[in-house]
């Protein structure tokens, strides 16, 4: 079943709604008034200390699926755009350099060095937004390779400053957020 691309509006609602069901589970499991057979075997006889280290992990976790589904729908969002203005044949500048990298790379079309190159050279307002989300594709990247090695990422992301910067590059590009 395919989904689709969900936006970034959708994935923080569905990472609000994860974080609160995590809390909500772990405050259960400390207070003891779980019915036996709602209890994770994973979780039994763990202490209240380990508990709430194990939970301290998920939330870890569910923060870096969300950092990635949050680039993920940016990136959705800049390649749609991208193969809309090449198939409409805008006449604008930034379409027209859509429509050479695509006769160039042809379906290889690299988000970074292609796409966003092309939005920095022909919208200047959008610098500063490109360039912030730029700096996230390293976290993308170790995410989406297996994190197999130590990421150089120049500073730390969390899914509430991915939100951000993904959203300011779409209102910067005049993208849907949706």
């Amino acid at each position: 079943m395919n989904q689709g691309n969900q936006g970034l509006l959708f994935v923080w609602s569905w990472f609000q709604q994860s974080a609160s069901g995590l809390r909500l589970r772990k405050e259960e499991l400390l207070s003891g008034k779980v019915p036996r057979i709602q209890i994770d075997p994973s979780v039994v006889g763990l202490t209240p200390a380990e508990l709430d280290d194990l939970f301290r992990r998920y939330e870890t976790e569910l923060d870096l699926c969300v950092s990635l589904s949050l680039l993920a729908a940016t990136e959705a969002a800049l390649r749609v755009d991208f193969h809309n203005r090449v198939s409409n044949r805008s006449k604008d500048a930034l379409s027209r350099a859509f429509r050479q990298i695509r006769k160039r790379r042809g379906k290889r079309v690299r988000l970074d060095e292609d796409i966003l190159t092309a939005w920095s050279d022909h919208h200047s307002l959008a610098r500063r937004s490109i360039g912030d989300f730029r700096g996230a594709l390293n976290l993308r990247d170790w995410l989406a390779h297996g994190r197999y090695w130590t990421p150089k990422l120049g500073r730390q992301y969390d899914s509430q400053g991915i939100f951000r910067l993904s959203e300011a590059l779409l209102v910067a590009t005049k993208l849907p957020i949706r």
